[in-house]
């Protein structure tokens, strides 16, 4: 496939967000996350008036937005759901919001946000019931859980099996940087050990539930063939559309990739940038490079194509300067980046 230069477009962002709406609003991160942060700060908000300043309203969020055995054995089924929006303490609920903006987004641009909701419901479904039962047979059916922790530990159990060698970070200590799985897998363990102790700040029950369901929920997605494993498009970003090979919800091989401002043809790396050799034509400008791709951005010497005034399509050789952000015939890049590299 070879991408033709045009004189450009400057209409091509509207009229790829025109086209696209549907597949992007699927796939589009953004919206479903701070609807889920937003329900969290409005239960959180109604705890703290209500402990402030309105015990009735303290008295009804005990009674509806915590979960125990005692709720689920007067039939309040309800605060299953609910416990998982509900937060008390800032801490707690900073952190979980924090994992959420962080790590959802990744589930939500491979399988799009009406799957990870079931993922992340049905992994807080499950915590809360496996918490509930597990303060139970300790003899503890008063007890009463809240927060979204069980949610994450599903939506990082995807995260997990989608791109096990995702980098991830300490959250106070950001230069430190670990394997997803190994996180991961760190965390679940101290879990497990936790359940044999009896007391304890977390609810280490309400966490192995949600990774369970978590991974199993994500085993019973990458049965769906139309999705997981197919010749399809999706998003590898909010607004950046993949079509080609579709491997465990992952982008691979070589396929086309738009934007709304730009489009390439080539192969992807890992993690989803362009790579290797492949062509990049910017949609409003015209111009199409061909050259060699690293972490998504062209490097060396490439073949740069341009229509002039008159219509006629032009060749020459030529770098790209990031910094400038503009394009520089092959000498005077290179005597370029020699001068760089020399200071």
């Amino acid at each position: 496939m070879r991408l033709v230069p045009t004189k450009g477009n400057d209409n091509y962002s509207k009229e790829f967000r025109t086209s696209n709406k549907k597949v992007l609003s699927k796939y589009d991160s953004r919206k479903p996350v701070l609807g889920l942060i937003g329900i969290n700060l409005a239960v959180f908000a109604a705890w703290r008036y209500g402990h402030k300043f309105n015990k009735k309203i303290e008295t009804f969020m005990l009674q509806n937005f915590t979960v125990s055995w005692n709720h689920l054995r007067h039939k309040k089924f309800h605060t299953i759901l609910t416990s998982c929006f509900s937060h008390v303490d800032y801490w707690h609920l900073g952190l979980n919001m924090i994992v959420l903006w962080g790590w959802s987004p990744n589930v939500i641009h491979a399988v799009g946000w009406p799957k990870f909701f079931a993922l992340y419901i049905g992994s807080g479904l499950v915590s809360t019931v496996c918490g509930a039962w597990r303060h139970h047979l300790l003899g503890m059916s008063q007890k009463m859980t809240v927060g979204a922790s069980g949610c994450l530990y599903g939506a990082l159990a995807a995260c997990c099996m989608l791109d096990p060698n995702r980098t991830a970070y300490f959250l106070l200590l950001p230069f430190i940087e670990f394997k997803l799985m190994y996180g991961l897998g760190a965390l679940v363990a101290a879990d497990v050990v936790g359940l044999f102790f009896r007391k304890s700040i977390f609810d280490h029950a309400a966490h192995v539930g949600g990774f369970l369901f978590g991974g199993a929920y994500w085993y019973y997605l990458l049965s769906d063939k139309k999705e997981a494993n197919c010749l399809g498009t999706k998003a590898i970003n909010p607004e950046t559309l993949w079509t080609g090979k579709i491997e465990n919800y992952m982008a691979v091989g070589t396929g086309l990739v738009r934007s709304p401002t730009w489009t390439f043809y080539g192969q992807l790396s890992e993690d989803e940038h362009c790579e290797g050799h492949g062509q990049l034509k910017s949609e409003t400008k015209g111009w199409v490079w061909e050259g060699e791709f690293a972490k998504g951005e062209m490097t060396g010497i490439g073949l740069l194509k341009r229509v002039d005034s008159k219509g006629k399509i032009g060749v020459m050789r030529a770098g790209y300067d990031s910094k400038e952000g503009a394009f520089l015939e092959q000498k005077e890049y290179l005597d370029l980046m020699a001068k760089r590299e020399a200071n």
